[in-house]
């Protein structure tokens, strides 16, 4: 899966410059600011497909396959009908829009968010059931229809082939899962079902709702402060996001928590668990931050080559590349609330930090921060949840608020020296020799080295 994902960023970094060098910011801010609805529709699944995600490897690992196949037919008939429910918003949306743009793309959202509703059940249950070849071949399948298709009909007809082909990408996979798992689809209501999942999931789906507003909350504050054209400036810091997302979700999310939950499900045991997210945790402490320190060196440089038009937003750009590394640790530690039974302290949590990125970004704008001051801001927004979900595991697992400090500390360390080597460096090439050095430094320090050592 993580050779499939690394083609698929390939893909998607060539077709996202392509279409930028063609498509003006106004039309590309038109459809990022819609695209944001996309996160925050996982309210409207009412946690029915998270509910799904959480009970099916319970229910494999069990070895119940004949009920794990019922509950997974029933949910086929909620993403039809909850479908419905997503595109009829967002026609409503549509129709009270004043300007021409905006209703087009609302139109448009209302086909991807009613594909998605299919792909999103199918990919969870290709991963529940440890079928990651056909996942993988469905993320090339998806980069590759991405490139052809979303340059192709966006450089033809602007907006209206960029949304035709954000749905053809999405559609397409969904229905090569739905063959190659051979999923029976029913279109007959299962209420008690639903409600089942609902009561399981829901929470989920406000996590994740929630996540999606810290994580998005740059882009929102710029549509509603500054309007299309800015956010389409600022398109090209969020460029990062896109393409980290791909592989985070692929190879982290997708891959640890599966494997959590089942761990969890086969022993009952809290610590077991946490050992499956320990080690991701370790490795991705010291290899990610050199990565995306290189990006910030050879990023800026040839964006500003290949999209002179988006100049205004290079600023930007280094501040949400490194915020990748936060969401990185997000995915990968947010299964263990879910095997813990603890998402009401996690939604607690990004309950509290949700009006404080909108006070940030607020704060932001109205003393001239500009694009680079949304991205500090958000990449502080995305610091603060990283650092609150260690922090409450580690108090869950009962350790002191010393070690959890401590423990956060060692993981956010590499990071630490990499960032302030590419601020600090007065040259280009001392930098790098830094970034090269850190993992293997890290490697050899000797707590870091324990922790690594230490079994799962």
């Amino acid at each position: 899966m993580s050779v499939a994902a690394a083609v698929g960023v390939v893909l998607t970094a060539a077709r996202s410059i392509l279409l930028l060098r063609i498509v003006t910011p106004e039309t590309v801010g038109v459809w990022k600011s819609v695209m944001v609805l996309y996160v925050f529709a996982e309210v409207l699944r009412f946690g029915v497909q998270r509910g799904l995600s959480a009970r099916l490897p319970k229910l494999l690992g069990e070895g119940r396959e004949d009920e794990a196949e019922r509950i997974t037919r029933t949910v086929t008939s909620f993403a039809f009908y909850s479908g419905l429910l997503m595109a009829a918003v967002l026609l409503v949306f549509a129709a009270i829009a004043d300007d021409a743009q905006q209703r087009l793309a609302f139109v448009l959202m209302a086909g991807v968010l009613f594909s998605a509703q299919f792909h999103i059940l199918i990919r969870e249950v290709t991963v529940a059931r440890h079928r990651f070849g056909n996942r993988a071949w469905e993320m090339i399948l998806s980069s590759t229809i991405d490139f052809v298709a979303i340059l192709g009909l966006g450089t033809r007809y602007g907006l209206l082939g960029i949304g035709l082909g954000t749905i053809a990408c999405i559609a397409i996979p969904a229905g090569y899962l739905f063959v190659v798992n051979r999923q029976a689809v029913s279109l007959k209501p299962a209420f008690g079902d639903w409600l089942s999942l609902a009561r399981e999931g829901f929470r989920f789906s406000l996590m994740d709702a929630l996540y999606s507003f810290l994580r998005f909350s740059d882009v929102a504050a710029l549509s509603w402060f500054a309007g299309s054209k800015v956010v389409g400036l600022y398109a090209v810091s969020q460029l990062s996001h896109d393409f980290s997302m791909f592989i985070i979700l692929a190879a982290v999310g997708q891959v640890v928590t599966p494997h959590l939950m089942k761990v969890y499900g086969q022993t009952g045991c809290l610590e077991k668990a946490a050992a499956v997210m320990d080690e991701p945790l370790r490795w991705i402490s010291m290899l990610v931050p050199p990565v995306l320190g290189l990006g910030t060196l050879i990023g800026p440089p040839i964006v500003e080559r290949l999209l002179p038009n988006y100049a205004p937003g290079l600023a930007a750009l280094q501040y949400s590349l490194w915020s990748v590394f936060f969401l990185t640790l997000h995915a990968t530690q947010v299964a263990f609330f879910q095997a813990a039974g603890e998402f009401p302290r996690l939604f607690k949590m990004f309950a509290v930090l949700a009006p404080l990125a909108v006070l940030a970004q607020w704060l932001s704008w109205r003393n001239g921060g500009g694009l680079e001051g949304a991205a500090i801001a958000g990449a502080a927004t995305l610091l603060a949840a990283a650092a609150t979900e260690y922090l409450n595991i580690r108090q869950i697992l009962g350790e002191s608020a010393g070690e959890s400090l401590m423990g956060f500390g060692r993981l956010c360390l590499p990071f630490a020296i990499c960032f302030i080597a590419c601020q600090a460096m007065p040259h280009p090439a001392l930098t790098l020799a830094v970034l090269c050095a850190v993992p293997l430094v890290m490697l050899r320090w000797r707590p870091m080295k324990l922790q690594l050592e230490q079994p799962l």
